[in-house]
């Protein structure tokens, strides 16, 4: 048997042998010359490839037909893949100037525009021999044009973590690895934060987007940019676990195009307020708190208006939109209260569909970090472990779909006792250290409802709610503030605050590493550095040509910008304070070699 099955495998051989051979005595084709442009189509995929099919294909005068050989066709075959690669080139071009290749990258785009003219000559000539070689500059060319395009055209937007609580990692790109995340680090297009089951995170986009990360949440930046020629922002968040709230100003919903992908439900956002969960990658939910969401999977599509929902299970479509659940109503007559001890019982009037609450405490009004959150699926709950100061808190009610209701109002609990001071906090002041481009400045600040508050010996009104405000002008070199709040045991609480003012002067004490001279910036055609020495919680912001850059400066004030503007540019300098939100000053340069 062994022996049979081998005399029956080499026959097989000796018959595919002499089958090919006999195919390759046949595989002459012969075509007469109207026929050249269906050929050139057949074997180049392009009816007008004429010269380069006539190049290979051998003609007889006498009959005016052509033949291809077995050889022929083979070459035929390399040509069409050469060609199919330069015409894939040709249509990337259209596209490439559609995307503004004549504003970002003009001389590419001429290096382009010459290459494929040579190619295309060299084919109406009957030249081919140098087809691999135009065919991989154009490719090369067309590759760095795309580059050179994304570059110039889209502006990175990054997000910062703001706030944090717990272990909060981070991902620098698709294949870096998960590190500990720190607060003040940056992150761009392709990065990723994961939270924990005790931890939080708040990403702030520097247009406006705020992204609360919950537990057990990892997000990955997709897309974050800033699109030079349709003049819009695009953000691309993937959520691939867990829940975020995300909320826009009014002119980040107007001008971002905003997406967010939650397992297979992709939805565009043009909203102030939403919040999405996927759990895992099972179903996706939404809700939506203004504006409207277009939420779509398996190729339907719903829109969310405000105060609506959908759930999107795993291969089905979105549910329609669902009405979310009303804020839970706590009752209370006024929103604030005073405890003196670590625990308190809050009640509310319970909400018809609710399947559970949500407790959220949190040390600002905001909620842009989250101590600690609770469950319960009763209208009432003992809050344990308030720290001393003031919480805030807010309750939701969630659904029979789980979908994430309304928000009660923020209830302020200010932690005292008998033998502790009151807390003085104040708004807008993350140290007690502020710079300020204002002559005059306003602060606001909360105590105890009860509690007396003097300013450099001057009474204050502190209202019902504990709340008082303070107006002073700002002084070189500096102001200060004590500020003494004392309740009707006499405890006290003091604390001074310095008010810096900026002095523009100082901004432009700065290093250049080319030659600077009445106004001037002599580059010598390379790349410039520029150093300095501002405030804090500044932002520097560097224009030229149809460039921006821009750089925040560090604990110290310190900065520094590398940048490549062209002779002819104006360059210019901002300087922007991020705790008034105002430019402070601007100051220009003209560039030469």
């Amino acid at each position: 048997m062994k022996l049979l099955r081998m005399l029956l495998s080499n026959l097989v051989k000796v018959v595919v042998v002499l089958t090919a051979h006999g195919v390759a005595q046949q595989s002459i084709y012969t075509f007469r010359a109207s026929e050249l442009p269906r050929v050139a189509y057949t074997f180049l995929g392009d009816s007008s490839a004429i010269h380069l099919l006539l190049s290979v294909a051998t003609h007889d005068v006498g009959t005016n037909t052509f033949t291809l050989s077995a050889q022929q066709k083979k070459i035929l075959q390399w040509y069409a893949a050469i060609h199919k690669t330069v015409r894939d080139c040709k249509q990337r071009r259209v596209q490439a100037v559609k995307n503004g290749a004549k504003v970002f990258a003009p001389q590419l785009l001429d290096s382009l525009t010459r290459v494929f003219q040579q190619y295309d000559d060299a084919i109406r000539v009957g030249s081919p021999e140098r087809l691999k070689e135009f065919a991989s500059e154009i490719q090369t060319l067309t590759q760095e044009l795309e580059r050179r395009i994304e570059l110039q055209r889209l502006e990175p937007v990054d997000a910062r973590l703001a706030e944090k609580t717990g272990t909060v990692d981070k991902r620098k790109g698709f294949l870096g690895k998960w590190l500990p995340a720190s607060k003040g680090d940056l992150f761009v297009a392709y990065d990723g934060v994961r939270t924990y089951e005790q931890s939080t995170a708040l990403l702030v986009f520097t247009d406006g987007v705020d992204v609360t990360v919950d537990p057990n949440t990892t997000i990955i930046i997709r897309e974050s940019s800033t699109d030079k020629l349709l003049k819009t922002k695009k953000k691309d968040i993937a959520l691939v676990q867990g829940s975020v709230l995300a909320r826009m100003d009014e002119k980040a919903k107007e001008e971002n195009d905003l997406r967010l992908q939650a397992d297979e439900a992709h939805s565009a956002v043009k909203s102030k307020r939403f919040w999405a969960s996927v759990e895992s990658k099972v179903r996706a939910r939404l809700s939506n708190y203004d504006g409207t969401i277009d939420v779509a999977a398996k190729d339907v599509r719903v829109t969310l208006e405000q105060n609506q929902g959908t759930v999107v299970e795993r291969g089905k479509p979105p549910a329609k939109p669902i009405p979310l659940l009303p804020a839970p109503d706590v009752g209370w007559y006024r929103s604030d209260t005073t405890v003196y001890s670590s625990t308190f019982t809050l009640s509310w009037n319970p909400v018809e569909g609710a399947r559970k609450y949500s407790i959220e405490v949190a040390p600002t009004e905001n909620f842009s970090r989250v101590l600690y959150r609770q469950w319960t699926t009763s209208p009432r709950f003992t809050l344990t472990q308030l720290p001393l100061g003031i919480s805030y808190v807010r309750i939701t009610a969630y659904d029979v779909h789980e979908l994430r209701g309304i928000d009660s109002p923020v209830l302020t609990i200010v932690r005292v006792e008998d033998v502790q001071p009151p807390a003085i906090q104040f708004e807008g002041w993350e140290s007690d250290v502020s710079f300020t481009s204002k002559t005059s400045i306003t602060i606001q600040g909360v105590t105890e409802s009860q509690a007396t508050v003097v300013i450099n010996g001057t009474a204050v009104s502190v209202n019902r709610e504990g709340r008082f405000t303070y107006t002073t002008s700002v002084k070189r070199p500096e102001t200060k503030l004590s500020v003494v709040a004392k309740d009707f045991s006499g405890n006290a609480t003091t604390r001074v605050l310095t008010i810096v003012p900026i002095d523009t002067t100082v901004l432009f004490q700065l290093r250049w590493s080319c030659s600077v001279e009445n106004g001037t910036l002599r580059t010598g055609g390379k790349g410039i550095e520029v150093y300095g020495i501002a405030y804090p919680t500044m932002r520097v912001r560097a224009t030229y040509g149809t460039e921006s850059r821009a750089v925040f400066t560090n604990a110290r004030g310190e900065w520094a910008l590398v940048l490549s503007p062209h002779s002819g540019d104006t360059l210019t300098l901002t300087f922007e304070s991020l705790t008034d939100g105002i430019p402070v000053a601007s100051r220009s340069w003209e560039v030469i070699r």
